[in-house]
């Protein structure tokens, strides 16, 4: 799993008083922020290890969240991944690249309503591949073929879930009925490595038994078990979100993620985390 990069919204987020472009309507759906593209492109490398680009360079199936975000942060990471390892991007050409309804992120305002930019999220894509495609690659149609399977399976999806009303995750409920579909999808194919796109909070719904709590000031393991205890004594466990570009690798078998592993949960960063559930492994995440 890989979070998406820094988008408008989360700009906003944290610098209200920034002006930009659209600035009243930027934040939905919204697109890759400036340092958004420099952490997917030339920072990605150095967050992770080659172990982690190979992985993806392995993967069977990539799926990613419909929303503008996620999508370009696939594109980019996908073509960096090749610029990396010096391959041709026609490597993902016989990969499926699916976009789906269930990677979304959970709808908290309309930054989380896929299509709800001013510019067509297909169009950003596009746009996005014929420049980092000349610009890595000297070709401007170097990664059509990517941006080409995510608008086709984002034309699907959006007229599957009629224009993203049905199954959009309102509330908890569908939240978790989108995440069993997406397990269940993963688990009943015969592909053996998948990488989903998406999102921090979709993460932390997923992954929670697996990603690290709120830490202590030290940061330490001990104190990250003393937390740990804490919460679980009053029912509950606050977990750290994935960061953009935060990633995330696990094994699903039975429903069930385990050996989960996260890269960039804020100050818990590379921490290796044990395995909560003991199921054989056979789709790695």
């Amino acid at each position: 799993f890989i979070r998406h990069g820094e988008s408008i919204g989360n700009l906003l987020a944290k610098y209200p008083w920034k002006v930009i472009s659209n600035g009243f309507t930027a934040y939905r759906d919204g697109q890759l922020s400036p340092e958004g593209e420099i952490q997917a492109t030339e920072l990605f490398p150095s967050l992770v290890s080659r172990e982690i680009l190979n992985r993806i360079l392995a993967v069977d199936i990539v799926y990613v969240s419909p929303l503008s975000r996620a999508m370009a942060t696939c594109l980019l990471v996908l073509a960096m991944t090749c610029k990396s390892l010096e391959l041709d991007p026609s490597i993902f050409d016989n990969i499926p690249i699916v976009v789906v309804s269930s990677a979304r992120e959970k709808v908290y305002s309309d930054s989380d309503m896929p299509g709800t930019n001013p510019q067509d999220a297909r169009d950003y894509i596009q746009n996005l591949g014929v420049t980092y495609g000349e610009r890595f690659f000297n070709d401007t149609s170097a990664l059509h073929r990517i941006v080409e399977k995510m608008t086709i399976t984002y034309d699907g999806e959006e007229i599957r879930t009629e224009h993203w009303k049905k199954e959009a995750p309102l509330n908890p409920e569908q939240m978790v009925r989108n995440i069993a579909w997406l397990k269940e999808k993963i688990s009943s194919r015969d592909f053996q490595r998948s990488l989903i796109v998406g999102h921090g909070s979709w993460a932390r719904w997923v992954f929670s038994a697996g990603l690290p709590s709120q830490c202590a000031n030290d940061g330490s393991r001990s104190s990250l078990v003393q937390k740990d205890v804490e919460h679980i004594a009053f029912g509950g466990r606050q977990v750290l979100e994935v960061a953009n570009l935060g990633v995330v690798t696990a094994s699903l078998a039975n429903g069930t993620f385990s050996s989960v592993q996260a890269w960039g949960c804020d100050s818990c960063d590379s921490l290796q985390l044990p395995e909560y559930t003991l199921q054989p492994s056979h789709h790695p995440v």
